[in-house]
């Protein structure tokens, strides 16, 4: 049960950092291709966003959070899972108190707008933070990974 919960957990973990690596490489750029006539993409890909993530966040925490409880007796595997609930919970963290509500101004620019100094340095700040975001969420598939690892 308790190599169960991490796989479980590690399935979990490497399906959003796999996904959010793909939407930083192939969705994202195009946000950013003509901005802020671009836009516009963000705004229709909110909905479905919202709905995929949230709930596989959710998932994430309660499966590494189990894990973390059903191998409480093995320090080394805990340490891993306590990590790896540490950087994914700082990339939620900064999803949701300055990711969304940078996206969501993306989202006002009217798309006829010129590309200011200001929108464009938000622009790079918001990828460079993006990009701080993905970084802790590969750690916390390297962390899971371990655990798993440490059971073979």
């Amino acid at each position: 049960m308790n190599y169960l919960a991490v796989l479980i957990s590690m399935i979990f973990i490497w399906m959003g950092a796999a996904l959010d690596i793909y939407q930083h490489l192939f969705a994202m750029p195009k946000w950013f291709n003509s901005a802020p006539a671009s836009f516009h993409l963000i705004g229709s890909q909110s909905k479905k966003t919202k709905a995929f993530w949230i709930p596989l966040t959710i998932l994430i925490l309660f499966s590494v959070g189990l894990s973390i409880l059903l191998n409480w007796h093995n320090s080394f595997v805990r340490n891993c899972l306590i990590g790896a609930t540490l950087c994914f919970t700082m990339a939620v963290t900064i999803s949701l108190t300055w990711f969304t509500k940078q996206v969501l101004t993306f989202t006002q620019v009217k798309p006829r707008e010129s590309l200011t100094p200001e929108l464009y340095y938000h622009m790079k700040l918001w990828l460079y933070n993006t990009t701080a975001r993905d970084l802790l969420q590969v750690m916390a598939v390297v962390f899971v990974t371990v655990a798993f690892v440490h059971f073979s």
